[in-house]
């Protein structure tokens, strides 16, 4: 059924975080973070599909953690100074 046309794909909705809910996300993240006797930010292809490089590379600078990547993920960070 190649030839066959289809139904239009609605957009999904943007939808606005919750302002509150996120800190409160973020505050308990750093707690964990805190608390941990060995953090590290792993990190996967999906960081350069997303076009995320330069935000997890200053995620791992500010938060001080060493990063490890995925095997589909291998050089993300090369260029990215997160020491």
């Amino acid at each position: 059924m190649p030839g066959r046309p289809c139904a239009a794909v609605p957009l999904a909705a943007t939808v606005m975080p919750d302002a509150e809910r996120l800190a409160a996300c973020a505050d308990e993240v750093l707690a964990r973070l805190a608390a941990a006797e060995r953090p590290l930010l792993m990190v996967g292809v999906e960081v350069r599909r997303y076009g995320l490089e330069a935000r997890v590379a200053e995620l791992a600078r500010r938060l001080a953690i060493p990063v490890v990547t995925s095997f589909m993920g291998r050089g993300l960070l090369a260029h990215a100074d997160v020491r």
